[in-house]
């Protein structure tokens, strides 16, 4: 059984956002599992709930979800990290890239999503997973290759050099 493999039976397992069903690892709402997070009923908790809550209903209506109605376009994802080597511009930088590409704006589509400890992990696999081009800063997050359909390119890029 491959990552990919793992990673899909695991995200169909627990429900769209990764934490709704029962899922491979027995856990269940009953046990405080909230978007496939651990969480106890702390004021901060709470917080880190309405985030995740947010950040799930930003991601839902990205290009890279089906955003907008049609998944006849291609995708480029750009994924910022929250903290220390930002792309500056990323908005920016993305329209840039698709009017570039093959077929322009006609035929691509981008997202821009920010790391954050409560984003979803099964939600992020949707969208990695239509995206044709990812570009994020060197770092940790290059292991979203992980999360790519085969034939995908990732860009890792070094913002500050």
């Amino acid at each position: 059984t491959s990552v990919r493999d793992t990673i899909d039976r695991l995200c169909d397992a627990n429900g769209p956002e990764g934490g709704d069903g029962a899922g491979a690892a027995g856990l269940n709402r009953d046990e405080s599992v909230t978007r496939g997070l651990l969480v106890s009923n702390t004021k901060e908790d709470s917080s880190v709930k309405d985030k995740a809550d947010r950040l799930a209903g930003e991601l839902e209506g990205a290009a890279c979800m089906g955003g907008g109605g049609s998944t006849t376009f291609r995708h480029v994802v750009i994924y910022q990290r929250d903290t220390g080597r930002r792309l500056e511009g990323a908005e920016e930088v993305a329209q840039r890239l698709i009017e570039a590409l093959p077929g322009g704006t006609g035929t691509w589509r981008h997202s821009v999503v920010t790391h954050h400890e409560a984003l979803p992990p099964c939600l992020l696999k949707r969208c990695l997973g239509n995206a044709d081009v990812l570009v994020t800063p060197h770092g940790f997050q290059s292991m979203l290759y992980l999360l790519l359909k085969p034939g995908s390119l990732m860009y890792e890029v070094f913002p500050h050099r």
